[in-house]
Formats: structure tokens, sequence, C-alpha cells
């Protein structure tokens, strides 16, 4: 138990440089986004008529979220020393098995995860109150699903790591993943799009604006119709889905430090 707990604390005393940085940047955003909200009602923004303050500071609350989840979730860093220095030579001496080393690797990835978006939601529902919008099950949703997308990411990234055990081969392999993902994402926008567009191209024709804008509405809306509906059947299962992602990212790094037992 003493072997966990020292490794345990290995990596958070080598991560603490990076999770300090990493929380004053996500400090400073969160307190630019405050006070462009604030600027709505007592600053400058109050008279700009050319910017949609629902969207605008929403949308804010969500990039700032998003911030604040990554930054905490990121730990390729002290992978990436550990085989720089061959730390990995060193840890198959250590006392522990390849069930505890990789249970301690999942573990400190879903804890970063999970203390990121705790923090994240918390300044989230601020932003939200200071735009004068309720902090709604649809926007814990959202930033639910965010945290995911970063677990499952760094889960990939450090079982990269592990497998090549060079940064360069890693970051070349996790590159594929995300180019083929973000691939097939715009092969399904293209698709949707092609067809709203037909939509718009006749409304236009029409030189109706408030007709055009109607339609924009409903595009939009049913665009992200099968997105939301999404978010919101998988919301409920929000924890089994954090703890399937973890115990998948569990026998994967257990594969890998087996590997290296042979």
């Amino acid at each position: 138990m003493n072997g966990v707990k020292g490794l345990i604390l290995k990596e958070i005393y080598l991560r603490r440089k990076t999770l300090l940085s990493g929380l004053a940047i996500f400090v400073l955003m969160f307190i630019l986004a405050a006070s462009f909200c604030l600027s709505f009602d007592y600053g400058n923004m109050k008279n700009n008529e050319n910017l949609d303050r629902d969207t605008s500071t929403v949308m804010l609350a969500y990039v700032v979220a998003a911030m604040g989840i990554f930054l905490f979730s990121m730990n390729g860093e002290t992978l990436t020393n550990d085989i720089k220095c061959k730390w990995n030579i060193f840890e198959q001496t250590l006392p522990l098995s390849a069930q505890k080393l990789a249970a301690v690797k999942i573990g400190l990835i879903l804890g970063a995860n999970l203390l990121g978006t705790a923090i994240s939601m918390a300044l989230s529902a601020v932003i939200f109150t200071l735009s004068h919008h309720k902090f709604t099950l649809a926007a814990m949703a959202n930033i639910t699903a965010i945290a995911l997308i970063a677990f499952v990411l760094m889960t990939v990234m450090n079982f990269l790591l592990l497998k090549f055990k060079n940064p360069q081969k890693a970051a070349l392999s996790f590159t594929g993943v995300v180019v083929l993902l973000y691939g097939l994402f715009i092969v399904w926008i293209r698709q949707r799009v092609s067809v709203f567009d037909v939509i718009i191209d006749a409304a236009e024709s029409s030189n109706d604006t408030d007709t055009i804008k109607q339609l924009e509405a409903i595009t939009i809306e049913e665009f992200l119709e099968p997105v939301i509906e999404l978010r919101d059947r998988l919301f409920p299962f929000s924890i089994l889905i954090f703890a399937a992602i973890a115990a998948v990212g569990y026998f994967l790094f257990l594969g890998q430090y087996k590997r290296r037992e042979k």
C-alpha cells in the first residue's frame, strides 16, 4: 500500500508546476469571462447591438468549462518525462504488481478529470448566473459530455505513450486517431448541411427576412437534434460510462505493464 501511495505522490509532485500554471490560466480565463458577462450590465457591451448576448455568454461558459477540464486532465507531460529519464526501467523493480500500476495510472487520469469537471461545472454555473441564465440539466449534460471526451482522449494518449515508449511516435499515432474521428465528424456534418443549404437557398430566393430567420432556427434545431437526443439518453448513465471507460483503460494499461514483465 505504501508503494501505491508513493507512486501517487510521485505523479502529483511531478505535475505540481503544470497543475499550478494550468489553474492560474483557468482562473484568469474565468475572470475574463465573468468580466465579459458583467460588461453587458455595467460596461461597454451594454450598448452593443451587434453581438448576441445569450449566445456569446453561454458559449463562453462552455469554453471555460472545456479549458478547465482539459487543463486538469492533461498529464502526458509527466509520462513523457518518465520515458526520457528511463523511469520505466526503475518502475519494473518496484514491489508493485502490474494490476496496481495500471490501477494507479487510470485512477490518476480519472481523478484529475473528475476534479477538473467539478471545478469547471461550478465556475460555469457562476458565468451562467452572471449572464442571467439558469444552469440547467442540459448545461450539466453538455459539460459532462466534454469531460467524457477528455477522459477518452487522455486515456488513449497515455496508452500510446506506454505502448511506444516514444513521445514522437505516440503523438503521431494520437494525431492519427484524432484526425480520423474529426474526418468522420466532418462527413456527418456535410451530409446534414447539404440538405439544409437547399432549404436556406430556397428561402433566400424569396427575400423574406422573417422566413429566412425562422427557417435558419428550424434547420439549426434539426441539425442538433440527433446530438441533443444522444446527450439526453446518455447523461443519466454518465457514472456508468465513466466506469466503463476506466475499465477499458485499466485493461489496456494492464496489458502494456504485463508485456513489460515478459
